[in-house]
């Protein structure tokens, strides 16, 4: 456990570094305070312990996936605006099992532009979602599938069996 404390407060000082855009030894100091008062505080107020049935290397891979996902959805956002777009709201069933990937799907779906996750209820996401004007009830439900698509996929890659 302490090994990945450690793991943790090198990646924050990294992510700090970038974030930054020097490498000086103040900067340095500076990320490794921050990571670990970051460290101190996810410890104290995330149950990271009580997390289980998730491969975290695999969930580490999907938030690359999903900020390439947010970016080509900010792209289609735009030009639905443009265009002329049409909000509904529409359900979604989720093949995953696990509580906690549940929750990130859901608010995967809601970082993703052009979407809005109103509720999660057992295995439905109940998302408000932007769409073009013309579309029927079959682009829509293709949408639907889309929205959920690869962010799903990868959840359940990164989902232990039991």
């Amino acid at each position: 456990m302490k090994r990945n404390l450690i793991y943790m407060m090198i990646v924050f000082t990294i992510i700090w570094i970038i974030l930054m855009e020097e490498f000086r030894i103040s900067t340095v100091l500076v990320g490794v305070v921050i990571s670990t008062i970051c460290v101190i505080f996810c410890r104290k107020f995330l149950p990271l312990e009580q997390i289980s049935g998730v491969n975290y290397f695999k969930f580490f891979v999907y938030i690359f996936y999903l900020l390439g996902q947010i970016y080509i959805g900010a792209l289609a956002s735009i030009k639905l605006v443009i265009k002329g777009a049409k909000a509904d709201v529409v359900e979604i069933r989720t093949d995953i099992k696990n509580d906690f990937l549940k929750v990130m799907l859901a608010n995967s779906i809601t970082l993703v532009p052009g979407s809005v996750t109103l509720e999660l209820k057992e295995d439905r996401i109940t998302v408000l979602l932007l769409h073009e004007k013309t579309w029927g009830l079959l682009e829509l439900a293709d949408a639907t599938e889309k929205v959920k698509g690869g962010l799903e996929d990868k959840l359940l890659k990164a989902q232990k069996e039991r």
